[in-house]
């Protein structure tokens, strides 16, 4: 799982679009961090990336959640949960 995740980013660091960068800061109030990749590229790098996540199971996603539940970001780690059963999500949401 690892070696996907960064592979991702890395694609998402190549994708990068100047022009998109620049002006997407526009939209918010503070300063976020931002890669500057349209939607589109987006969706495409991650129908490629979902085929490799799609053959692992259940047990591997969820464990590898939970490993990493303490530098994932708030919103990510929500949206990773979100389907789990309730005793999951308990345990995934755990300090």
């Amino acid at each position: 799982m690892e070696n996907i995740i960064d592979k991702i980013r890395t694609e998402l660091r190549h994708s990068i679009d100047e022009k998109t960068l620049a002006t997407s800061q526009k939209f918010f109030k503070e300063k976020i961090k931002l890669y500057g990749v349209k939607v589109p590229t987006v969706n495409k790098i991650s129908r490629e990336y979902f085929k490799l996540i799609d053959c692992k199971t259940k047990s591997e996603i969820v464990d590898y959640v939970i490993k990493n539940k303490s530098i994932m970001p708030r919103t990510a780690l929500r949206y990773a949960i979100e389907k789990m059963p309730k005793e999951l999500k308990i345990k995934a949401m755990e300090r």
